[in-house]
């Protein structure tokens, strides 16, 4: 794994229901009152400390993770890039998103595929995305035909940002579900999956936490670059969809 670069001090640093298709994101959901700061959600959630978790968080990190534009083959795939730019920092190895998409990641009609388990559309034309169970099982499925035996993917859903930031200190960039530049946003369709209402947020997006300074998040974005938002903006957008994430590591 590519060494962590990080900083000790606080001063270094279409609206169609799509899923990460480029839309106007509708205004203003409620107003989140949890802080950044705030340990609301009890380590236990998340599972098992694993060895890469660093128990000290410092200041500042920032992961050379490289990133990888969706379009114009993926204009919604960014949960399968998003998979993508993780499996080539944590293996150094080059992979192609529309492969990963085409061989390992399980599909489903719209209005008949629930997204937890299956990316519902096609990421290559008109599609919603998919969660985090649907891309654990492709990142698991690539896995098992590469032969990497001590390397699997964890849903760490329910993540507090300090835990978030916790993974990124100990070398493991963070999968995680948001908004289109972090914008509010409303759930935009919803359909019912076995008697279960499955709603879908418009401006739905998936990025890669690579890193973070006191103030910001850095994330490596599918449809913008390596950019820096604001924290605040991050973990209410995180928080809107559902404190929805995942990582590639090394279980004990």
């Amino acid at each position: 794994m590519k060494k962590i670069l990080a900083f000790a001090t606080l001063l270094v640093s279409a609206t169609l229901l799509t899923g990460c298709k480029e839309a106007a994101v509708p205004a203003a959901a409620a107003e989140l009152s949890r802080s950044a700061s705030e340990e609301t959600v009890p380590a236990e959630t998340t599972g098992e400390t694993v060895q890469e978790r660093s128990s000290v968080l410092p200041d500042a990190v920032r992961l050379d993770v490289e990133n990888i534009l969706q379009m114009p083959e993926l204009p919604n795939g960014c949960e399968v890039v998003s998979l993508a730019i993780v499996l080539q920092y944590t293996f150094d190895l080059q992979i192609d998103p529309v492969w990963l998409s085409d061989t390992y990641m399980p599909k489903g009609l719209p209005g008949q595929a629930d997204p937890e388990y299956t990316y519902v559309g096609d990421p290559k034309g008109n599609g919603f995305g998919c969660y985090v169970p649907c891309l654990e099982m492709t990142a698991i499925r690539y896995l098992a035909d590469a032969g990497v035996r001590d390397y699997t993917a964890k849903d760490i859903s329910g993540s507090s940002m300090r835990e978030l930031k916790e993974w990124v200190a100990g070398g493991c960039p963070v999968i995680l579900w948001a908004t289109i530049d972090m914008e509010p946003s409303v759930v935009a369709q919803e359909w019912t999956i076995w008697g279960e209402t499955v709603c879908w947020y418009s401006g739905s997006h998936c990025v890669v936490l690579s890193g973070y300074t006191e103030d910001t998040c850095i994330i490596c974005d599918p449809l913008r670059g390596v950019v820096e938002y604001d924290l605040q903006d991050v973990l209410q957008a995180y928080e809107l969809v559902g404190r929805r994430a995942m990582v590639l590591h090394q279980p004990q």
